[in-house]
């Protein structure tokens, strides 16, 4: 067995990647991929004078899946934990010799850490073919007594082989991506089309399952949590309680829904150290308020904490596709940064009501 490199997400490219001296820098961010959640990409090329220039320069992308998982190939993995809370499928950083030595697919040979390899031996060992039966290595205790024979058994070295996805700044991952690692090229072109600088390379974590169940009938992994317990609807009907909230319609009355939805610009780490960053990602989150705000159906709807560029491109038209008319009124302060980095008050009507 032999121990892969570690891998640090957002932060690796390959040399070529890097520009050189007198050309531009390329700063690239890529998001934690999560299945059937829009990844983004933040990237802006600055200058070899140290400038960030958007007039004369735009962008490129990329996206590439890796051919080979990199997920932990040890069936009775908990694939939970990072010391932090988070729920996460641990990147596989450690592999078989024997295997990639016979040439079998590294999606059976890739553990997340030794330990894991250790456990998964009695069983992992049976797809081989003939190397641990040269080694006579039966179980955990016998691989470690040949662990310096089989580190020092000659080894073929791995490429990986990248699929290309698309061509744009955004990408959404798919079931088929899960378990993969994806990759951004990001090249910086002239307003001409002409490239004025060498692509700048950036590989993800592996993509998260939007909801993972084990299928080793070990205790489920949710990623995504399931739907919150239905909230007492409240009627307001006065003396005549034998009206129930369903029938309050029928009499001309409204359904009203408050909520905080948590602008983004407040879901930190600094506020929420308890929550992995994924899941405080404004493209995870916002399909979880889609899903809860269309389950109430509600007549008016007060919401707050409402990010201005969200209420533009997110609320209005999800809302009005709903059939409903809204309005927003942001606080008085200014942006936090860019345009639109300010939150305030979103109110929506049902314009059939």
């Amino acid at each position: 067995m032999r121990q892969a490199k570690e891998r640090r997400a957002y932060s690796q490219s390959p040399p070529r990647g890097s520009p050189t001296s007198g050309e531009g820098r390329i700063s690239l961010r890529v998001d934690q991929p999560v299945e059937g959640c829009e990844v983004t990409t933040h990237a802006f090329y600055r200058s070899s004078d140290g400038d960030i220039d958007d007039d004369d320069f735009r962008l490129k992308f990329s996206w590439s899946k890796s051919h080979s998982k990199r997920c932990c190939a040890n069936k009775q993995c908990a694939r939970i934990g990072n010391g932090e809370g988070n729920v996460v499928l641990l990147m596989a950083t450690v592999d078989c010799a024997v295997c990639l030595r016979q040439g079998l697919s590294s999606d059976s040979a890739r553990f997340c850490t030794l330990e894991c390899f250790r456990s998964a031996w009695s069983t992992h060992r049976q797809i081989h073919t003939n190397g641990t039966t040269k080694l006579r290595i039966r179980g955990a205790d016998d691989l470690d007594r040949h662990k310096s024979v089989v580190q020092e058994a000659p080894v073929r070295p791995t490429t990986e082989r990248w699929s290309v996805l698309q061509a744009a700044k955004t990408y959404t991952p798919s079931t088929e991506d899960v378990g993969h690692i994806l990759r951004v090229e990001c090249t910086p072109l002239f307003r001409t089309g002409e490239e004025c600088g060498p692509p700048k390379y950036m590989e993800t974590n592996i993509v998260l399952p939007c909801m993972y169940i084990h299928p080793y009938s070990l205790p489920h992994v949710r990623l995504v949590p399931p739907m919150a317990p239905t909230r007492q609807m409240v009627p307001a009907i006065g003396k005549d309680e034998r009206l129930t909230a369903a029938r309050l319609r029928i009499h001309g009355g409204f359904r009203i829904l408050s909520y905080n939805v948590l602008a983004e610009i407040y879901a930190t780490r600094q506020m929420y150290p308890y929550c992995p960053m994924w899941a405080l990602n404004w493209s995870f989150r916002k399909q979880l308020l889609q899903r809860e705000l269309q389950l109430y159906n509600a007549d008016i709807l007060c919401l707050q904490e409402v990010q201005a560029d969200h209420y533009k491109n997110h609320f209005l038209p999800m809302m009005t596709a709903w059939g409903y008319e809204g309005m927003f009124q942001k606080k008085t302060r200014e942006s936090m940064g860019l345009e639109g980095k300010v939150d305030g008050c979103a109110m929506f009507y049902r314009s059939s009501r």
